[in-house]
């Protein structure tokens, strides 16, 4: 098997290149909102010119388009790293990407563009930003095989980098040969390739995994308000009426009402309709305790659901949640509007819920006897309601 050199190693490194630019087009083209997949496209392409432009430099012996090629590939690692912070909705870093850019720039400068001096600094680029990189995975990234395994390639070219730096002075200080160095950079290639391969499908599974979380969202959560919505509030319903029935664990639920919503949305309009729905959720979201779930239902409908909570809970919670509305007007461009709501409550405190009981359209008898007595107020579910409002139980 012929030995490996360094101009078949940069091949590989292209290759390699070209294969992350392939991975994040596709993400690009198929999430057009997911900006990481922007930023590694282009580090990709940097990448890409940089190790091509360093390789023929090095072929033809031009110290200027090598040393440009050196900060473009230090610059594609860097622009990966800040792809990565992105990621995670930290602060890009571009002005400690650009110092380190800087400082590169002026210390090749300084070393005359030596190919000694300038390998060194290239090598010392590589282990800053990937010890970068390295340091936000740990710090931030979830602990999930994608994130481990980019580490991992991080890893990987940190301690390439580091080889090759140690043996850069060895040989400054003549206490290696050159042909000694040649192997070690060779060798300390083969692992940097290797680690490029592990941070490319690293990133790649923490995208998808990111994007089917997004899905996930979007699949039990309201667009608008970014509450619950139906879907997830039914299932944690069934969880919490299963609990109650396995182990006597009351609950209570919040049938809410904007009162009067469908005039006030066709008077003011859809969007103000829309301002009022996120206006009742923000103040709504305020008064709940911890464990409870605000959910949007319906069109003006939201719901609360209080695991192992009985109905004095319940009941002082929509007490707060009436008062709140009553005292907190909507502001619009032209005033304030003051919003009141109605509220239903049904509780498996003292109910005896049994299994065909639906908690849901108990609260809505409560809701409906709430409205029917005059709007911004609550109501307790009763079994005296049922023929009132012509339940047949």
């Amino acid at each position: 098997m012929p030995d490996l050199d360094l101009p078949t190693l940069h091949a590989v490194m292209l290759v390699i290149s070209v294969a992350s630019c392939a991975i994040w087009m596709a993400l690009r083209l198929s999430h057009p909102d997911f900006i990481p997949a922007r930023l590694l496209l282009i580090s990709g392409l940097i990448s890409f010119s940089g190790t091509s432009l360093y390789s023929v430099a090095l072929a033809k012996g031009l110290s200027t388009p090598a040393a440009i090629g050196a900060l473009a590939i230090v610059g594609s690692v860097l622009l990966m790293w800040i792809g990565i912070r992105r990621f995670y909705g930290l602060v890009f870093g571009w002005s400690i990407a650009g110092t380190i850019l800087v400082v590169m720039a002026a210390l090749i400068a300084l070393s005359g563009n030596s190919d000694i001096g300038r390998e060194t600094i290239l090598f010392a680029g590589q282990f800053i930003t990937h010890s970068l990189i390295a340091l936000d995975l740990f710090r931030h990234g979830k602990r999930g095989f994608g994130s481990g395994l980019a580490a991992s390639g991080a890893i990987a070219n940190i301690i390439a980098n580091l080889i090759t730096l140690v043996f850069c002075a060895l040989f400054v200080l003549r206490s290696v040969s050159a042909s000694t160095l040649a192997i070690v950079r060779t060798d300390a290639m083969l692992l940097v390739a290797f680690g490029a391969i592990l941070i490319i499908f690293g990133i790649a599974l923490m995208a998808i995994d990111n994007l089917l979380l997004e899905l996930e969202e979007r699949a039990s959560h309201d667009e608008l308000t970014g509450l619950a919505n139906r879907r997830q509030f039914v299932e944690q319903l069934d969880r919490a009426k299963t609990l109650s029935r396995n182990r006597g664990t009351d609950f209570s639920i919040l049938l809410i009402d904007i009162d009067h919503f469908k005039q006030w949305n066709d008077g003011f309009g859809h969007l103000t309709g829309d301002l009022a729905l996120k206006h009742f959720a923000r103040i709504a979201s305020k008064e709940l305790a911890r464990g409870n779930l605000l959910a949007r239902t319906g069109g003006d409908e939201f719901s609360v659901l209080m695991p192992g909570c009985a109905l004095d809970q319940a009941k002082h919670l929509a007490e707060r949640l009436v008062l709140s509305m009553r005292k907190t007007p909507l502001a619009l461009e032209n005033g304030t509007v003051t919003l009141t709501i109605s509220v239903g409550i049904a509780s498996s405190d003292g109910m005896a819920l049994n299994q065909k009981e639906d908690p849901l359209a108990l609260a809505d008898i409560a809701l409906y006897s709430a409205k029917e007595c005059g709007r911004n107020r609550f109501c307790i579910y009763h079994p005296a309601l049922d023929a009132a409002f012509g339940r047949q139980t």
